[in-house]
């Protein structure tokens, strides 16, 4: 559906969290909530920041976002729900994480706002970041997040930034890896297999079958 992350960044995002014993999990922007309820599968802790019912009221926000907003959450484990829009929230009260995901507001100020906060309550060194639609395309960045990823992120980590392919995301992460420069058009040199199951949702709730429908 729109407005959510495609099949392989939910697949990057669980790997991710996969290299944490314990991973305590950030996400920045919730709608719906399905990359939250996947990487709870494999999360210790999940946190979500996201406007909150009464916010998007007070913004002019169709009925339809708030029938939207946090529809999957009630499936999570173990997750606080903070309903605020994340500028004016004071990250230091939240603790520190292993893997935050950035997926709010996409506008310049709004990525430049997340990111610093993102920054700041990073557990260690071996910390990751990850932000969503930083890519128009999976070879087609968004240069105006592009442009506040780096005005925000501290001038030494700058380069420890990267496009993922195949991926609408942008990464920080520590370490060597492996990279190219991008080109158009790539050739192919992996082939991904997913299996997907569907199950139509009653009006109210949310069946478990669902919240196991996409292993990756």
């Amino acid at each position: 559906m729109d407005g959510s992350s495609r099949t392989v960044d939910l697949a990057l995002l669980k790997a991710l969290a996969r290299r944490f014993r314990a991973c305590r999990y950030l996400e920045i922007g919730t709608l719906r909530g399905e990359s939250i309820l996947n990487i709870s599968q494999i999360a210790d802790e999940c946190v979500s920041v996201s406007l909150s019912d009464e916010e998007m009221k007070q913004r002019g926000w169709p009925e339809n976002y708030l029938k939207n907003n946090g529809f999957f959450l009630h499936a999570v484990p173990r997750l606080t729900r903070i309903g605020q829009d994340s500028s004016t929230l004071d990250f230091s009260t939240l603790g520190k994480f292993d893997l935050v995901f950035i997926d709010g507001d996409h506008s310049y100020k709004g990525v430049l706002v997340d990111t610093r906060n993102a920054f700041s309550v990073l557990r260690d060194e071996n910390s990751i970041i990850v932000w969503h639609d930083y890519g128009l395309e999976y070879k087609i960045p968004r240069w105006s997040v592009m442009r506040a990823i780096l005005d925000a992120a501290p001038e030494r980590e700058r380069r420890r930034i990267y496009h993922v392919s195949n991926t609408l995301c942008a990464i920080y992460v520590r370490g060597e890896l492996r990279f190219s420069i991008a080109i158009y058009p790539e050739v192919p040199n992996k082939v991904f297999t997913v299996r997907i199951s569907a199950e139509r949702l009653p009006c109210t709730n949310l069946p478990v079958s669902v919240s196991r429908s996409l292993r990756l």
